[in-house]
């Protein structure tokens, strides 16, 4: 007869509250029969729910986990049960001309900066819409409501019309431009670069003619400018990653350092620090958490509203390699990381494990989820589309 063990079910979903009551269940049971425990509980039909023990998914049986643990059946253990998220699914892959710096999708269109200085749009069924051609390699493009905004290695911020029309472009930098973030209502965009400097561009202000030197080039081209309305210091090496929130904005550098700044105040209101460079960042407004990618493969979740703003909630390990780029998707607990390792992971921030790993093998540098798709890229030269159901 199969031992048992007393375990408490829970969650953090309103919809699937159950009263805190232990019961007993077989250890033999799996990810498949603790659902249909759940499920009884619950008088649902058939929803799959995966499982969590201690901040880790449950991937075997409660006998080998109990037995992994060197724990007795006398325990009683606190299951936390969410929905079973499908593994991504591969379902085409493109090629481009060069490597893949930078992928930005809308719910039409996918947006790729690329090293060989290419900013194409295309549809979901690969047609091109419009494509720009850039002589230096474009580090990230953003959608700017109509427009797009382009960071290159030639220290100038560009914004097109999405024909390809120049609008107008933005000097100031002395370096690379190596990050860009554009807010919610799409009135002010951000970039920050080599120089250790953030610049921050407000599309109401006008632009004026005027003449720019290149870099490479000895004369001057006469252009359409735009002038920085606020530039924030503090850093003290390249600014490689910014997000935006309402008027916070979040910087992450190599200087091992995440910045809080206040664009109202113009001043740095949080600083949080680790022991590694950061490579990548990302916000989410609706549980007010940032996660940065590492250079030591490591994702970190910060709450900026803790104690001087020095909270570190996870470290997350997974990643082998330099952590390149993260994105959130549409809800509160589920993020994606893309990796130097060529893989591509799938997280739940009630887990310290990754939910789904996808190998891609060659380096990636780019990644966005948007909806039921996840796009990555990198050295590969491909875009991969992934299907991915929450």
């Amino acid at each position: 007869m199969s031992e048992k063990v007393e375990v408490i079910f829970y969650s953090r979903q309103e919809k699937y509250q159950l009263p805190e009551k232990p019961i007993l269940v077989p250890t033999k049971l799996k990810r498949q029969g603790l659902s249909e425990v759940v499920n009884h509980l619950l008088g649902l039909d058939n929803v799959p729910f995966d499982f969590i023990i201690d901040g880790k998914f449950l991937k075997k049986s409660l006998e080998k986990w109990l037995d992994g643990m060197q724990m007795s059946t006398e325990n009683q253990l606190r299951i936390e049960f969410v929905e079973s998220c499908m593994p991504p699914s591969e379902q085409q892959s493109f090629k481009q001309d060069d490597w893949i710096a930078s992928i930005r999708l809308r719910p039409d269109d996918v947006l790729v900066g690329g090293f060989d200085g290419s900013v194409s749009i295309w549809n979901y069924s690969l047609e091109l819409q419009s494509k720009i051609q850039l002589e230096h390699s474009v580090k990230q493009a953003e959608w700017l409501n109509q427009s797009i905004v382009v960071a290159s290695d030639d220290h100038l911020v560009r914004v097109f019309e999405q024909d390809g029309t120049l609008l107008y472009e933005c000097p100031g930098h002395q370096g690379s431009v190596e990050s860009l973030a554009v807010n919610k209502d799409h009135s002010v965009f951000a970039s920050g670069g080599w120089d250790k400097q953030i610049k921050l561009w407000r599309t109401s202000d006008p632009v004026s003619e005027g003449k720019i030197e290149k870099k490479g080039k000895k004369t001057k081209t006469e252009t359409q400018i735009k002038h920085s309305s606020l530039e924030l210091e503090g850093h003290s090496n390249a600014v490689v990653a910014l997000a935006f929130d309402d008027q916070m904005l979040y910087s992450g550098s190599w200087d091992h350092a995440i910045r809080g700044w206040d664009i109202d105040q113009e001043q740095c209101l949080h600083t949080m620090t680790c022991d590694h460079p950061v490579t990548s960042l990302t916000y989410n407004k609706d549980n007010n958490l940032l996660v940065s990618g590492h250079s030591d493969a490591l994702i970190r979740v910060w709450d900026p509203r803790g104690a001087d703003g020095q909270l570190i909630k996870t470290k997350l390990t997974g990643h082998k390699n330099q952590v390149s780029r993260i994105t959130w998707s549409s809800n509160t607990f589920n993020f994606a990381s893309c990796s130097y390792d060529g893989t591509v992971k799938v997280w739940d921030l009630r887990s310290l494990n990754p939910m789904y790993s996808v190998e891609v093998q060659d380096k990636l540098f780019a990644l966005d989820w948007l909806g039921d798709q996840l796009v990555v890229g990198g050295e590969d030269s491909h875009l991969h589309f992934y299907d991915i159901k929450l």
